[in-house]
């Protein structure tokens, strides 16, 4: 498993790609894993990379009020990540992760091919999260016909 940190480049504003169809959300991160894994695995490749942005700062919003909010999101996530790779490599997938710096007040895991560049718009995460219900939950769906999991 390998661990790459990257900034997340500046990407051009265009229309949102989210078919508002496939939409779930979960209490339960576990649950979440599983289903993302069944939708990763039901993929021809065997070999992604976990595109995963981590938040460093936001202003105040609903999903985290303040630094302990934060932080708690961040470690909730990093222990989420090696789960999930976990599950990943035990469906038969190989699964690695990228670690991406970002000032939205959620976690955006995106299951890319290997090789491919990584780079994305949160602000349809930040979207499909404000129509959530709250905090502490994980969203699965496909952004741009990628496999995605949103964490507030």
């Amino acid at each position: 498993m390998s661990v790459l940190i990257s900034r997340s480049p500046v990407v051009p504003q265009r229309a949102p790609l989210v078919d508002l169809v496939d939409i779930h959300e979960f209490a339960d991160l576990q649950s979440a894993a599983t289903s993302f894994v069944e939708l990763v695995a039901s993929r021809p490749r065997r070999a992604i990379r976990l595109h995963c942005t981590v938040p460093t700062w936001s202003s105040s919003s609903e999903f985290c009020t303040d630094l302990h909010d934060l932080n708690e999101l961040r470690s909730r996530s990093l222990v989420f990540v090696h789960d999930l790779c976990e599950k990943l490599g035990s469906a038969g997938i190989q699964a690695s992760y990228r670690l991406v710096p970002s000032d939205t007040p959620l976690v955006l895991l995106r299951a890319l091919p290997e090789d491919s560049p990584c780079s994305c718009d949160e602000s349809d995460a930040l979207n499909l999260a404000k129509h959530g219900s709250g905090r502490k939950k994980a969203i699965l769906t496909a952004i741009d016909g990628i496999p995605s999991i949103i964490l507030t």
